[in-house]
C-alpha cells in the first residue's frame, strides 16, 4: 500500500516479515476498504498469465525427480526472468487427500528464450501435487498453469564472479540462469555447488558438462552427503556449506554474488558460510522451498 489501508491488522502480522512491514506490504485478503486507497503493484505481476498447456514430454531424470515439459497453446507465449517460478493446478484425482483443486509453485528450468514452453523438475515428496505429477500425469494431458512469479532471478547489472548453490530440484532456476548466460554470451565466472545424497541422485550431468564447454568460465561442483566406498564416488563429500568453506577463500566473499535455491536449512547454513567468508547479505539472492 501507499496510503489509505489503515494500520496493520493482527491477522496480518504472522505473515509479514520485518522488511514487509518497513516497505508497507499488506495482505489484501485481510484489509477492508473503508476509504480511498492507493496501492502499488509490482511491475512483474502484469506479466502473469494463465495457460492450458499440453504435457509434451515427461522424463525420469533420477529415481525421485521427473522433468516435465509443457507446451503452451498455439500463439501464446510466456515472458519470465531466469529464476522465476510458475504455478500448476493439481486437479482432484483418485486417492487425493484434497477436497478441491490446489495450486503448487515450481521453478522454471528452461531457457527464457523458449517462450512457447516451460520445463520443470518435480521431485516426489508424497504431497498432493507431486503425487499428481508422478503417479497420474501423462503426456498429452492438459494442465492449467499460471505465472510467472517471484523476485528471485538473475541480475543482469552485475558482471562479477558468481556462486550458484542448490540441492534437489533447486537445480531448476539455476539451470535457467545458466541457459540465460549461454544464450546471451555472458562472459562471467560461475561455480555451481550442488548438494545431493548419493550418485544416483545427481541428474542432467550431460547437460551440465555441455554448459561447462559452452560457457565462458563455468564449473559444476557436486558434493554428496551419503556415500560409501562401494559407490565409487571420487568427488567431494559433505554438504554444500562444506564446499563453500573449502573453495571460497577467506575474506574474499565480497567479490562474489550468490544465487541459492533449496530447502530452508540448506540456505540458512549456506548463507552463514558465505557471510563468514566476507560476503555481504545484499549480494546473496535465494529462493527457499
Amino acid at each position: 500500500q501507499v496510503e489509505g489501508g489503515g494500520p496493520v491488522l493482527a491477522t496480518e502480522l504472522p505473515h509479514l516479515s520485518e522488511e514487509d512491514k518497513k516497505t508497507n506490504v499488506r495482505l489484501s485478503c485481510q484489509i477492508k476498504v473503508k476509504q480511498d486507497i492507493h496501492i502499488k503493484i509490482p511491475e512483474e505481476l502484469f506479466n502473469v498469465r494463465e495457460y492450458d498447456a499440453v504435457v509434451e514430454k515427461i522424463t525420469d531424470v533420477s529415481p525421485r525427480v521427473k522433468r516435465v515439459r509443457f507446451k503452451l497453446p498455439e500463439g501464446e507465449h510466456i515472458d519470465f526472468k531466469p529464476g522465476q517460478y510458475i504455478q500448476i493446478k493439481a486437479p482432484l484425482y483418485e486417492g487425493s487427500e484434497a477436497d478441491e483443486e490446489v495450486f503448487r509453485a515450481y521453478s522454471i528450468a528452461s531457457s527464457a528464450r523458449d517462450k512457447g514452453a516451460v520445463e520443470l523438475f518435480v521431485g516426489f515428496t508424497g504431497g498432493i501435487a507431486t503425487t499428481y505429477v508422478h503417479k497420474h500425469l501423462k503426456e498429452g494431458d492438459i494442465v492449467n498453469l499460471n505465472g510467472p512469479y517471484g523476485d528471485f532471478y538473475y541480475k543482469d547489472d552485475d558482471m562479477g564472479p558468481m556462486l550458484m548453490i542448490a540441492t534437489g530440484t533447486g537445480m531448476a532456476p539455476i539451470l535457467s540462469i545458466l541457459y540465460h548466460m549461454r544464450d546471451n554470451d555472458i562472459k562471467r565466472q560461475a561455480r555451481f555447488f550442488f548438494g545431493s545424497k548419493t550418485p544416483e541422485d545427481l541428474f542432467i550431468l550431460d547437460e551440465l558438462a555441455e554448459l561447462e564447454d559452452e560457457l565462458y568460465d563455468f564449473k559444476f561442483m557436486p558434493t554428496l552427503s551419503r556415500v560409501d566406498e562401494s559407490m565409487g564416488w571420487t568427488g567431494d563429500t559433505g554438504r554444500v556449506n562444506d564446499s563453500i568453506m573449502k573453495y571460497v577463500p577467506d575474506g574474499e566473499g565480497a567479490k562474489y554474488t550468490a544465487y541459492l535455491c533449496g530447502a530452508d536449512r540448506m540456505i540458512d547454513s549456506a548463507v552463514e558460510a558465505l557471510t563468514s567468508k566476507g560476503m555481504p547479505e545484499d549480494q546473496i539472492y535465494y529462493d527457499k522451498f
